[in-house]
């Protein structure tokens, strides 16, 4: 194979890559934008919207008819490849957000190391992004844990009020 072949391939994966992580990163983002606006989040379903604005603002300059071209869903050899993990959310929220939120962060990884290689100029613009994610991620799974944590606490009251007559 001569290399002129050879950077054809790494092209034709590179896209593929790319493809595969931003459909992931912006399928996640909106998982986490939804759980903190039915939650009454405001600031993180702001920020997380924000974030995947930005996100596409990044991919403005990307060729996207090479993406969709590239694309190969059916003969995708990860397609049907499942973990025990990805098969439960038995925690409920706290699963959820936990499971996209690391499909942000790592295919926001995936996106900057192929854009530095097909789409230099926005490599910056998608680290950045990959750090605030970092911070929006750990803030609204503290959130989900500490209401939880105050559901496990959670008991009876009963106020008596002696002004009352009996």
């Amino acid at each position: 194979m001569q290399r002129s072949d050879i950077m054809i391939n790494d092209r034709q994966t590179s896209l593929r890559m790319s493809d595969a992580n931003r459909n992931r990163v912006m399928e996640g983002l909106r998982t986490l934008e939804d759980i903190a606006r039915f939650r009454d989040m405001v600031s993180l379903q702001s920020r997380y919207k924000a974030a995947r604005h930005d996100l596409q603002r990044a991919f403005e300059s990307w060729d996207l008819s090479s993406l969709l071209m590239a694309r190969d869903a059916r003969d995708d050899v990860g397609r049907t490849e499942k973990q025990v993990a990805e098969l439960s959310r038995s925690r409920g929220l706290i699963d959820i957000a936990a499971s996209a939120a690391g499909r942000c962060e790592q295919g926001l990884r995936v996106l900057e190391e192929t854009a530095k290689f097909l789409y230099p100029s926005t490599a910056a613009a998608i680290e950045s992004l990959r750090y605030r994610v970092y911070d929006l991620d750990a803030e609204l799974q503290l959130a989900l844990r500490r209401d939880i944590g105050f559901q496990d606490r959670e008991q009876l009251y009963v106020h008596i009020d002696s002004r009352l007559p009996i």
